[in-house]
């Protein structure tokens, strides 16, 4: 495997046909379904390592499973594994095992679930011994660390007996997770009423297996944020549809207040920018319903030399790295000034001039890796470590990267 990828850009418009992935965080939702439906099936060779992951764990007769830095796998197959007969070792990669859990623990075990902590209380890897849930009182979870969690609870609901009764304490973050959930869930054939943050399901198996997977919203993004730093050209992405559950299509509006020209059909966005340099010292943006996408638009800011003031990034050190500490080393790195902020905050001026790049460390985060292609935009150069970390959601991302007209050269 590439041990660094080195990246150079052109001056020219970037015109293309970008070939997303499908959405993993669909993908998963649809699969922990068609498990319970006992109706699941092997993804594609070419699908995301999350997705082959989580289907390796959940159809496994194996005691020991391990989901490595996939933090949506270990927590669906908690829940999962917890109402699956048998006894099951989830265990994770070092950063797995520094990744809290027990609030999750604590609402199954609300539900009579058998879990034990096997290290650290309140971290992987975990103990379960799979058994028949119960519903006797409303369970409560915090909304502010993880809408996984709420998201594996509510999947394994119509599978506890008297159903789940749940209420998420507010703040709530990335709801636009939990409500991916609960429509999958609905098309899956359950009943699931949503009242405010209290949500209940009815004991009821699921009726339906055949559930669309849309295409990778997130995945798009670092595309987007290229077409923008590029200033020129025209970009199509088929499959994907501004009418999209997932939450990261809220992107979309923001590229457009920016400047791009976006044009819906029946088969895919087209986007397009007419050489509009963005004119501007800072931004603001709220990303707390799209946390993901913080990494996208702090390069995309510190290419185009403008300020950062973003808001919403609380939960973004629970990730597959502590993402805000890192952001802003990256910022230093980059010249430019960081500026005082409460816990979830990222504020920068930007830098005079963006300073040359040493070779840039992902620490085994795939978001980082790609976000940080934007750097090579307009003639620019970057050399990013580990390239190989992307296969977790978008195994092809350097290959489109390649057919966009940038040099593209992996390095041992």
């Amino acid at each position: 495997m590439a041990s660094s990828v080195e990246l150079r850009g052109f001056g020219n418009e970037m015109v293309g046909q970008v070939d997303l992935p499908d959405s993993k965080s669909m993908y998963n939702r649809a699969q922990v379904i068609r498990f319970l439906q006992k109706q699941i099936e092997p993804p594609a060779a070419t699908a995301p390592e999350d997705v082959q992951l989580l289907y390796k764990i959940l159809s496994s007769d194996q005691q020991i499973l391990d989901a490595g830095h996939a933090g949506t796998a270990f927590r669906f197959a908690t829940a999962v594994k917890s109402i699956t007969p048998g006894e099951w070792e989830l265990t994770g990669s070092a950063r797995m095992k520094q990744r809290p859990i027990k609030l999750l623990v604590d609402a199954l075990r609300k539900l009579g679930a058998d879990i034990r902590y096997l290290e650290r209380d309140g971290f992987p890897p975990l103990l379960i011994k799979g058994k028949k849930l119960e519903c006797t009182d409303t369970v409560e979870i915090p909304g502010d660390v993880s809408s996984q969690f709420v998201s594996a609870l509510l999947m394994i609901g119509p599978y506890v007996k008297n159903g789940l009764k749940l209420r998420v304490s507010p703040p709530v973050l990335s709801r636009p997770y939990i409500d991916m959930t609960v429509k999958l869930m609905r098309e899956a054939g359950a009943e699931v009423s949503v009242r405010e943050n209290q949500y209940e399901v009815v004991e009821k198996p699921y009726q339906n297996t055949d559930l669309r997977v849309e295409k990778d919203w997130s995945s798009a993004s670092y595309f987007l944020a290229m077409l923008l730093a590029q200033e020129r050209g025209r970009l199509f992405f088929p499959g994907l549809s501004k009418s999209s559950s997932q939450g990261d299509s809220k992107i979309s509006d923001w590229f457009e207040k920016m400047g791009m020209r976006i044009t819906e059909e029946a088969d895919g966005l087209h986007y397009q920018m007419d050489g509009l340099s963005l004119d501007t010292q800072s931004i603001s943006l709220d990303f707390s319903s799209v946390p993901d996408m913080a990494q996208t638009f702090a390069c995309l800011f510190l290419k185009k030399r403008i300020g950062a003031r973003f808001s919403g990034c609380d939960n973004l050190n629970l990730k597959e790295t502590n993402r805000l500490d890192k952001l802003r080393e990256l910022a230093v790195k980059c010249g430019a000034k960081m500026l005082p902020g409460s816990h979830g905050e990222l504020n920068f001026d930007p830098p005079e001039k963006l300073r040359e790049l040493p070779p840039l460390p992902v620490y085994d985060d795939h978001r980082m890796a790609m976000s940080q292609a934007v750097f090579a935009c307009n003639e620019g150069r970057v050399i990013i470590q580990n390239p190989g970390v992307v296969k977790k959601s978008f195994p092809d991302f350097w290959t489109q990267v390649e057919k966009m007209g940038f040099s593209v050269t992996m390095n041992q």
